[in-house]
C-alpha cells in the first residue's frame, strides 16, 4: 500500500499512483523520497 503523506490518498500499488498521479510526478516523487510512505499490508 502507497500513502501520500499530503493529501492522505490511500493506493493499493504502484499502478493506481502513476494513473492518479501521472507517471512522470510520481516517478520524480519516488526519485526524491518524499511524499510517499511504502507500507506492506499483508
Amino acid at each position: 500500500m502507497i500513502i501520500h503523506l499530503s493529501i492522505g490518498k490511500k493506493f493499493h500499488n504502484r499502478k493506481e499512483a502513476k494513473i492518479y498521479f501521472g507517471t512522470a510526478y510520481y516517478y520524480k516523487m519516488e526519485r526524491e523520497k518524499k511524499d510517499l510512505v511504502f507500507t506492506n499490508t499483508i
